[in-house]
């Protein structure tokens, strides 16, 4: 039985390829039909031009079934594994565009041929690797942190020639010295501090565009152990302003001023071996060798991952009920699989996690407390809920890192469900991991 369901797998891909190149074929022949040979201005939304090929005009009437036949290329393309860049895909279908549009008409009848051939095309992009030096505002590292197979370090022509040497690579130009690369990459970012990543992508775009996701993600790491941090990727951050309000009591008649900097940021955060080592404690080592695993990680460990993701969103947003919605979020991510009332199966699992060995003194409150906060994440993003407590905020964070923590400690189980199966060791995790790492 087994056999015939791995035979049949293939099928049931070949069937939504098939299913897809038809839904594309429809779209872009309802492009062509419209689309003009010569450049127009008014009214057209996109114009495609190659030197050897011509000029072809796309009306705005057509612009939707542009975006359907585009959207159809990359999911095709993510089907089979290619990690491209919605540019990437665009440009291969504005060349076959073009091209199809220079024919006669008699010579459309293969066209079912030229759209096997572009999702033929499309499955065969190769990848190649990439590596990237992110600068990184509001953070000083007196010493190089690892994670995986990232690096958060202080540039300098040393680690800089270091980094070349090691990755076997070339980063400046041939008549450029390392000192002269690190000074301009220096002076211009404002930042001595970089996170080196390496990405593989099938373009330069959608490489840049992971480059900044993992630079980010071992930001949100650093955020996990570190609530306040403030470390952003150059040019993320917001800027620093005084804002002065002006007030009145309209009761008493009585006027008044204040004034603050809600991004002030007082001083970076300072990497030091000290620091890396009570991260260490707090589970930082375990995330390390979970990140070294690449593909190869369990279903649990994916989950800590994207409970980190979201934590990290959550920290480092400004708005109240946002920060919630990615606090709960994280928790859904770490605790919960294909429920449709999420409600009370997340509150169970947490408390199961958590308070185990609490007695039912502090699960029903536990209990109670969880399904408010994802009452509060329902109304905030279906009735406009525009304000939460600062007190809701700071449990779901808790329980967010304290999770992350529990999972963390039991690695040893490949998937939630087998944790959940086999009971937690009778200690309570919410104690001894869900007090932030102090600066």
């Amino acid at each position: 039985m087994r056999k015939q369901s791995f035979l049949r797998l293939p099928e049931s891909i070949k069937a939504v390829t098939m299913k897809a190149r038809e839904a594309f074929r429809t779209e872009i022949t309802r492009m062509l039909r419209v689309a003009v040979k010569d450049v127009k201005e008014a009214g057209v939304f996109k114009v495609v031009s190659f030197s050897d090929m011509g000029t072809l005009s796309f009306p705005e009437s057509i612009g939707s079934n542009y975006a359907r036949a585009r959207r159809l290329l990359l999911s095709h393309a993510e089907r089979e594994g290619r990690i491209v860049s919605i540019q990437e895909v665009e440009a291969r279908l504005d060349k076959f565009l073009v091209v199809l549009a220079a024919r006669k008409p008699e010579e459309m009848s293969n066209i079912d041929q030229e759209v096997k051939r572009l999702f033929r095309e499309i499955r065969g992009i190769s990848s190649e690797r990439y590596l990237f030096l992110v600068p990184i505002d509001h953070l000083e590292c007196r010493c190089r942190l690892k994670l995986g197979d990232s690096v958060i370090t202080d540039l300098n022509e040393d680690a800089f020639r270091e980094i070349e040497r090691r990755e076997k690579v070339r980063f400046r130009f041939p008549d450029e010295s390392a000192a002269e690369h690190v000074r301009k990459l220096v002076d211009w970012n404002r930042t001595s501090s970089f996170v080196m990543v390496k990405v593989e992508a099938s373009d330069d775009a959608k490489a840049k565009q992971l480059a900044l996701q993992r630079a980010d993600f071992a930001l949100n790491v650093l955020r996990l152990f570190l609530p306040d941090s403030p470390g952003v990727i150059h040019g993320d951050g917001r800027q620093d302003v005084k804002v002065t309000v002006s007030s009145a009591n309209l009761d008493r008649g009585s006027g008044s001023r204040s004034s603050e900097q809600p991004n002030l940021v007082v001083a970076p955060l300072r990497i030091s071996k000290e620091l890396v080592r009570r991260m260490n404690e707090k589970g930082l080592r375990k995330i390390h060798k979970i990140l070294q695993k690449g593909s190869e990680i369990t279903d649990l460990e994916q989950r800590i991952l994207g409970g980190i993701l979201w934590n990290g969103n959550a920290v480092k947003d400004t708005s109240p009920t946002d920060k919630l919605v990615k606090y709960v979020t994280a928790l859904e991510v770490l605790l919960l699989t294909g429920y449709g009332n999420k409600k009370e199966p997340l509150a169970q699992r947490l408390v199961h996690i958590l308070y185990r060995s609490a007695g039912s003194k502090e699960e029903k409150p536990a209990l109670e407390l969880m399904s408010h906060l994802y009452m509060l994440r329902n109304r905030i993003l279906h009735a406009g809920l525009a304000y939460v407590e600062k007190d809701m905020l700071d449990q779901a964070a808790l329980w967010t890192s304290a999770v992350i923590a529990a999972l963390l400690n039991d690695r040893r189980y490949k998937n939630l469900e087998s944790l959940l199966g086999k009971g937690l060791p009778g200690k309570r995790t919410r104690d001894v991991t869900s007090a932030p790492v102090k600066l």
